[in-house]
Formats: structure tokens, C-alpha cells, sequence
């Protein structure tokens, strides 16, 4: 059966931003004065003062991590449409979540509106006329 709405809009997993992926090295003639820090870890004043002695300040983004961030944040919100369409069809008493017909009207319910609520009216509506 079909649960809350906001049940299938709460992602386990937190949506990645890409600053928290960043590091910034402060260097002072080859020798590391900062290692590795995140960018919010130094004050603006700490930073402003660096770069007036004339100091190399490099900052690196892991874009490995980021982009395993981003792929398990797309994993579980793809993980709860799937769960929203077999609770839906379930719903409808559609046992076969690859009947083609279902899954036609799935689709059309999907492109024509957003959100969990529109696609689930919509659906109603479509349902009845494969049934």
C-alpha cells in the first residue's frame, strides 16, 4: 500500500555538496603551513593574512569521493521511486509492476506531472483504463 508522500521525498542520505569534498594546503616556500583543512576550517581573516605574506594557498577537490557521494545519494533516491511505484501499482491491485500497459500509463503519469502526490492522481485516472 501506498505510504505518506514525504516518506518517498526523505533520502536517507544526505544530498552531497561539492565544498565538502575540498581540502585547502597553505604552503610558505615549500614547506606546508596548513595540510588538508576544509576551506570553512580557516577564518577569512586567517586566509586574507596568508595570501598578504605571500603565501601559496592551493585547494583540491577529492572528486573521486564526491562523485561516490553523488552516485550513493542517486542510488537511494532512485531506490525509493521503485519502492513508490511497486507500492502504487500494489495500491491499484496491479501484481505485474512490468505489465506493459502499466507501465506505459506509469510513464505518461511521470511526464506529464512532478512529485509523488501529482504522479499517484494522475495514475488514478490512467489506471482505469487498463483495467
Amino acid at each position: 500500500m501506498l505510504k505518506d508522500y514525504a516518506y518517498y521525498n526523505s533520502v536517507p542520505v544526505e544530498y552531497p555538496m561539492e565544498r565538502d569534498f575540498r581540502a585547502m594546503y597553505v604552503y610558505d616556500k615549500g614547506t606546508v603551513v596548513v595540510n588538508g583543512l576544509k576551506p570553512d576550517e580557516l577564518s577569512d581573516d586567517e586566509i586574507a593574512g596568508y595570501r598578504k605574506a605571500g603565501f601559496l594557498i592551493y585547494t583540491d577537490t577529492n572528486k573521486a569521493a564526491y562523485a561516490a557521494a553523488k552516485d550513493k545519494y542517486r542510488s537511494a533516491k532512485a531506490a525509493l521511486r521503485d519502492e513508490f511505484k511497486i507500492d502504487l501499482f500494489a495500491h491499484h491491485g496491479l501484481d505485474d509492476v512490468s505489465a506493459a500497459k502499466a507501465n506505459r500509463a506509469y510513464t505518461i503519469a511521470c511526464d506529464e506531472r512532478t512529485g509523488f502526490q501529482e504522479i499517484a492522481e494522475f495514475f488514478d485516472d490512467l489506471v482505469q483504463l487498463i483495467k
